[in-house]
C-alpha cells in the first residue's frame, strides 16, 4: 500500500485526516500567528496521552483532540462537531420557492 501524500501547509486539506501532526504544525508555524502558535503549542502539551510499548512508558500526542481543536479554529468546513454545512447548491424545491416569490412579487407590482 503506497504512502499517502502529506499536504504542504499552504494547501488547502479537503478531510479530517489530512491534518496531520506535521501538516499542522508547520501550518501554524509559516501562517500563524504569535497567538496562533502559543494556542498551539500549549494544546499539543495539554493533550498527551499515556502509553505503554515494550514495558516501556511513554506520552504521545492525542492526535484526535488536537485534530478537532485545529479544525475548528483554521478549518472549520472540516469540524466534525460543526452540525451546520452550507451547501452552495440550491437544492429544486429551493429553486421552485425562489421562482415562486420573484413571480408574485413581479405580478403584484404589475398590478399596482
Amino acid at each position: 500500500m503506497a504512502k499517502k501524500e502529506e499536504l504542504k501547509y499552504n494547501e488547502t486539506p479537503k478531510f479530517l485526516y489530512q491534518l496531520t501532526q506535521n501538516f499542522m504544525y508547520d501550518y501554524v508555524e509559516n501562517l500563524g500567528t504569535p497567538d496562533d502558535q502559543i494556542w498551539f503549542a500549549e494544546l499539543g502539551l495539554k493533550h498527551q496521552k499515556p502509553i505503554e510499548r515494550a514495558g516501556k512508558k511513554f506520552e504521545v500526542l492525542d492526535i484526535q483532540e488536537v485534530r478537532k481543536a485545529f479544525a475548528k479554529r483554521f478549518f472549520p468546513e472540516l469540524d466534525p462537531d460543526n452540525k451546520v454545512k452550507v451547501s452552495s447548491k440550491k437544492t429544486y424545491k429551493e429553486k421552485l420557492e425562489e421562482m415562486l416569490a420573484k413571480a408574485k412579487a413581479a405580478k403584484e407590482a404589475a398590478e399596482k
